[in-house]
C-alpha cells in the first residue's frame, strides 16, 4: 500500500511544497493493488503535517522539493535555502546556506542562468524555476522532534499568548537571552529575547518575530549538543617557496649595498 501526503514548506519570502510518498507493507498473493492519485502541491502557511500514526522522529519517506514562487535579491525563507543548496550542488554557489538571497546567491543565480540559456538577471522567475524543477532533488522527510516533545507549529509575534509562547520563553531562558518571567504572554521582554536569539543564531531578519527559520532553530532537540567536526591543520613544506625567498633576501641585501655605495660616492 502506498500513501501520498503533501508536506507544505511555509515561506518567508516565497512558498514551496514537497510531495511525500510513504511506502507500506507488501500485499498478499493474487491481483496487484493500485496506487492513490498524487494530490496537487499547494502553498500554505501551515506547518508540515505528519501522516496519521507516525511518531516524532520517524522517517516518513522521501520528498521532492519544487519551486513555486519567484525569488529575488533580499528574499528570505525555506525556498531561498533550498535554492542555495541546489546551486551549491551544481557548483555555482560556494557561500553559506543561510536562507537569505544575498549578493553571492545573486551571482550564483546569474551563472546558473547563463548555462541554461536564460537572460542572466539574477531574478528567479518562471523560466529559472522550470529549469530548477527539472533537476529533482530527493530529500528524506522525518517527523519533527524535540527532546521535550514540543514542536513550534505557528509563527509568534508581539501580543500573542499560549503554551508555545511559554515554551519559547523557556527556550530563550536556557539560551541565556531572556531573564523575564515564564508567563505565556509575548511581551516586549520576550521580543527582545527573540531578537538576541536571532543575532546569536545569525537568523535574518533579526526583528524579534518568530518566523519559519526561527521556529526551525528552536525545534532543534535541546539534549543534542552541537559537536563541531575535528579540524586537522597540516603544514606541508614548501621548498620552492623557501628557495625563492632566499633569492629575494639576497637581492635586497645587494640593493642595500648599492645604495650605500651611491651615498658614499655623492658624499665625496
Amino acid at each position: 500500500m502506498i500513501r501520498t501526503v503533501t508536506v507544505n514548506n511555509p515561506p518567508s519570502g516565497g512558498g514551496g511544497s514537497v510531495v511525500v510518498v510513504v511506502g507500506g507493507g507488501g500485499g498478499g498473493g493474487g491481483g496487484g493493488g493500485g496506487s492513490s492519485p498524487t494530490p496537487t502541491p499547494q502553498t500554505t502557511t501551515n506547518p508540515p503535517q505528519l501522516v496519521t500514526g507516525a511518531s516524532a522522529g520517524d522517517v516518513l519517506g522521501v520528498a521532492e522539493f519544487r519551486f513555486t514562487e519567484d525569488l529575488a535579491f533580499g528574499d528570505t525563507g525555506a525556498d531561498v535555502l533550498e535554492l542555495q543548496k541546489r546551486l551549491m550542488g551544481d557548483g555555482f554557489y560556494a557561500g553559506g546556506t543561510t536562507g537569505l538571497f544575498d549578493e553571492m546567491t545573486l551571482g550564483a543565480v546569474k551563472s546558473y542562468q547563463k548555462t541554461k540559456g536564460i537572460v542572466a538577471t539574477g531574478y528567479v522567475g518562471l523560466r529559472t524555476r522550470v529549469e530548477l524543477n527539472k533537476e529533482k532533488r530527493i530529500i528524506p522527510v522525518s517527523a519533527p522532534t524535540t527532546s521535550s516533545g514540543f514542536t513550534f507549529t505557528r509563527n509568534l509575534t508581539l501580543g500573542m499568548r499560549g503554551s508555545d509562547v511559554r515554551e519559547l520563553q523557556s527556550r530563550l531562558t536556557e539560551a541565556g537571552v531572556y531573564s523575564g518571567p515564564i508567563t505565556g504572554y509575548f511581551g516586549a521582554l520576550t521580543q527582545a529575547g527573540v531578537r538576541k536569539y536571532q543575532i546569536a543564531k545569525n537568523i535574518l531578519p533579526q526583528s524579534g518575530y518568530v518566523g519559519p527559520l526561527t521556529r526551525l532553530a528552536l525545534s532543534v532537540p535541546r539534549s543534542t549538543p552541537s559537536v563541531p567536526a575535528p579540524t586537522t591543520i597540516v603544514q606541508t613544506p614548501a621548498p620552492e617557496h623557501e628557495e625563492t625567498q632566499k633569492k629575494i633576501n639576497a637581492l635586497q641585501a645587494q640593493l642595500l649595498n648599492l645604495l650605500k655605495l651611491l651615498e658614499e660616492t655623492r658624499a665625496r
